[in-house]
């Protein structure tokens, strides 16, 4: 008599499932949501971002608070309330832009130029 393989491991492999999903969280986040990411260049640094796309299954676009948009892995990407993002110091925010008067040059047909602040 041989065993039946097939069966035993489609027990198994129902059994991981039942232990996995005992723990298991949601990982959906609704379009436009705010949410940190990991920093894969430094791993121990989340930055905050917003959902932008789900491009797979366990995958969104995010973009930062930088610009920049990001693919990244449900395993990487929290779900953050407003408050989080002012008081966990373990974000890091953007630097703010300073408002400060820019130089305009205009120059004239004689080939002349002049430069002012705005």
């Amino acid at each position: 008599m041989v065993p039946d393989i097939g069966n035993h491991v489609r027990d198994r492999q129902a059994t991981q499932k039942q232990h996995h999903d005992v723990r298991s969280k949601s990982r959906e986040f609704q379009l436009g949501s705010k949410v940190m990411v990991k920093d894969s260049r430094n791993p121990s640094r989340w930055l905050p971002g917003i959902v932008l796309k789900q491009k797979g299954p366990l995958s969104y676009l995010i973009r930062l608070d930088t610009g920049k948009v990001w693919r990244n892995h449900v395993d990487h990407i929290k779900q953050i309330d407003i408050d989080t993002l002012e008081d966990s110091p373990e974000i890091v925010h953007p630097p703010s832009v300073i408002s400060a008067p820019v130089p305009h040059t205009t120059c004239a047909l004689d080939g002349s130029s002049t430069t002012q602040d705005v």
